[in-house]
């Protein structure tokens, strides 16, 4: 392995030595094949706009080529027997280029994907939480006017008790005032 010396390695050195070669060839190699992966993928990323320019340069090319067919009289003449049109069809092989879309198509028609069901989940979960909060409005309406209600019937009851209560007590003392009232009258006369 290499011009260096290793006559002093122990097993677990040799293994060890061993271990960290295979394992640094792996990562070297997996990074090539990564490198390798990406490259391809942005190739097919523009590889349909790369065929459409090539396809418009040929077709430039073999215009210049045939510049005898472009002379009036030749296109007279020869109307019926010589015509060509070249076309650029940029939607030419659909299939085979919706087959493969590389990685980066992919992950941006996922993120798409997600990102639309996220924004579905969003509305339907903000529906469900004005719905939420309407019917906790309405319960908590319902419920504090209920206690409300309660409240003032109690109140109400207390206070008719009370009244009730005072009312002869009230008239007894209204009665004793009324007799002070008068001997105290009676006593400045």
């Amino acid at each position: 392995m290499g011009n260096f010396d290793n006559d002093g390695f122990s097993f677990l050195q040799y293994f060890c030595f061993t271990l960290a070669t295979l394992i640094n060839v792996v990562l070297m190699l997996n990074l090539l094949v990564s490198t390798l992966g990406d490259t391809y993928d942005k190739f097919q990323t523009v590889s349909a706009e790369l065929d459409s320019k090539e396809m418009l340069s040929l077709v430039i090319e073999f215009e210049s080529i045939l510049f005898w067919a472009r002379s009036e009289k030749a296109k007279a003449v020869r109307q019926d027997k010589l015509m060509y049109l070249q076309r650029c069809d940029l939607f030419h092989d659909t299939d085979a280029s919706d087959k493969w879309q590389g990685k980066i198509k992919e992950l941006s028609l996922k993120i798409d994907g997600v990102k639309d069901g996220v924004i579905g989940i969003q509305k339907n979960v903000g529906k469900e939480l004005k719905s939420v909060e309407e019917n906790m409005r309405r319960d908590f309406e319902r419920i504090i006017g209920e206690k409300i209600i309660k409240s003032q019937t109690q109140l109400e009851g207390k206070i008719e008790l009370m009244r009730q209560d005072w009312e002869p007590k009230m008239k007894g003392i209204m009665e004793t005032l009324e007799a002070i009232k008068l001997k105290l009258e009676a006593q400045s006369k």
